[in-house]
């Protein structure tokens, strides 16, 4: 019935995984260039992801565009047993029985053609099967394996994977990628993508809408999809031609049993309630009057000791309502002292204020010389992956912001933990520049000279060979290429310098001293 109300050709929010509509993330493209890696080696890579985040329809799309110089078999676990199994994998490869598999791919090969078999649901697989995959991966030259292997799955299937007796496999799995929930921005991008595909040329969705639309399915396509499909039956019947916030939150409603509660009014008062109870060094929680604000847990998490169980059960829902990173990242804005009210902000929508994302690989020890609150991307083998902010590191110890409670962990603990993924605001020069020469406005060589003397603690002139000398020698104090160019890189570090009054590690923040000049104003009235 929408469909003649909107025009639309198709019905854009099905809950089969169409692979036409897979909206291609920043995180199923890079989960996409992992797979061709692997493809070139062979070996193994698992695709993780929660349910309904799209590793089905990620799956069915390689296979639709994997090419002709590819053959591809798709199975779903699970098979009664490896045999089985092992007959399943023919079959899908169009061949009579597993007698023929290795002379098929050893002409595959010469063919100059890659084979890559695909198991969904691979987290039902029994340790034989597992262990009969493995063997297939035998079958290789001097340079490379002859199958490709892509495992998805639910997340318990990296821990199927740890498992002393699968060491072996273990050791060839060449590639992981975890599939992250979409944030706000990229839920409004699928949404909109799916639209066109369907033949609307008109938004159709505030960004309101989509904000109600994020929050409540925490960036996991299939609810995205659900939701979707509800609000597009209820405003044909209502003969809307847009939806708006509160029709999200009643077609919601009808979906989830859930009512939302709104956007991220209160997140800077509650920021600023954490850092302060946990610089001050006491835990507990406190109610703000000046605003809206949620009840505030700061809990110590027991790392050197066995947990207590009621802190272990509070801790492991706190983590299952943290596995939105765009719910992460609107802790992090708020730390910077920005609330997009019912809208998620953006880095696209920091940029005005000078501020940029900066996303790193690196290890724990690099994200913390850094000196920025991040967003943290962390897995526990029994608890799964979730995101947080790392917001204070002191002596050994560190806090983090998650599903509106603070904990304070050790630093050893979350290293354990830690996914080599962090994204961090910095605060550009006033010109907006990323990259600043010696030929750059004299606006940009003052902000640097200011930077450089207090990094180097020693007077650097806002002249073209002090500045280049004093560049060189922060390149080199922090171990970058020494070229004389103040890049990204070097911005990045000279940016955050003591006494700029910007949020970083030490305790530094902003939002927080707003916070509390506002309550004491309110006390004296």
């Amino acid at each position: 019935m929408y469909q003649d109300f909107f025009a639309l050709n198709a019905a854009p929010f099905t809950l089969s995984p169409d692979p036409d509509y897979l909206y291609l993330s920043p995180a199923h493209r890079e989960a996409l260039d992992l797979l061709h890696r692997t493809m070139k080696t062979g070996g193994f890579m698992t695709l993780l992801g929660s349910p309904g985040s799209g590793k089905t329809t990620l799956a069915r799309h390689i296979c639709l565009h994997a090419g002709v110089e590819v053959e591809t078999a798709y199975l779903i676990a699970p098979c009664p047993s490896a045999t089985a199994l092992i007959g399943q994998i023919c079959r899908a490869f169009h061949l009579p029985d597993d007698a023929g598999l290795e002379t098929f791919l050893r002409h595959n090969q010469r063919e100059g053609k890659q084979a890559l078999l695909l198991i969904d649901e691979a987290q039902h697989l029994t340790q034989s099967q597992l262990e009969a995959l493995c063997a297939l991966t035998n079958i290789e030259t001097d340079d490379r394996k002859l199958l490709s292997i892509v495992l998805a799955g639910q997340p318990e299937l990296d821990s199927r994977l740890n498992d002393p007796h699968l060491a072996q496999l273990q050791q060839r799995v060449t590639a992981r990628y975890f599939l992250t929930p979409l944030s706000v921005e990229e839920v409004d991008a699928a949404v909109r993508f799916r639209l066109q595909k369907a033949g609307c040329l008109h938004p159709i969705f505030t960004r309101g809408a989509i904000s109600v639309i994020t929050r409540i399915s925490k960036g996991i396509p299939r609810i995205i999809n659900r939701l979707c499909e509800q609000m597009l039956v209820d405003a044909a019947l209502a003969r809307r031609w847009q939806i708006t916030s509160s029709h999200a939150i009643e077609a919601a409603h009808k979906v989830t049993g859930r009512v939302d509660t709104g956007g991220t009014r209160g997140v800077i008062t509650f920021i600023s309630a954490c850092i302060m109870l946990f610089v001050a060094g006491w835990f507990g929680w406190k109610q703000w009057g000046w605003l809206p604000q949620p009840e505030v847990r700061t809990v110590k998490v027991p790392v050197s000791v066995p947990p207590d169980p009621q802190v272990q059960t509070l801790f492991a829902a706190a983590v299952n309502n943290a596995r939105s990173q765009s719910d992460a990242f609107t802790l992090l804005t708020a730390a910077w002292g920005y609330d997009g009210g019912d809208e998620a902000l953006s880095c696209q929508a920091l940029a005005p204020a000078g501020l940029r994302c900066y996303r790193t690989f690196s290890d724990l020890r690099e994200v913390i010389a850094l000196n920025y609150p991040a967003v943290i991307h962390l897995k526990d083998q029994s608890l799964g992956h979730w995101f947080a902010v790392l917001s204070h590191v002191n002596n050994g110890k560190a806090s983090l912001l998650f599903a509106n409670q603070e904990w304070e962990v050790s630093l050893d603990w979350l290293k354990q933990r830690f996914q080599q993924d962090a994204t961090l605001l910095w605060q550009v020069p006033d010109s907006g520049a990323v990259k600043v020469t010696v030929q750059s406005p004299a606006t940009d060589i003052q902000w640097i000279a200011e930077r450089l003397t207090s990094a180097l603690k020693t007077p650097v002139a806002a002249r073209s060979a002090a500045i280049q000398s004093g560049i060189v020698s922060f390149q080199k104090q922090q171990r970058l290429p020494a070229d004389g160019i103040a890049g990204e890189q070097t911005l990045l570090r000279l940016s955050n310098q003591p006494g700029l009054n910007l949020p970083a590690l030490d305790g530094t923040l902003p939002a927080r001293d707003r916070a509390d000049n506002a309550a004491t104003i309110q006390e004296k009235q």
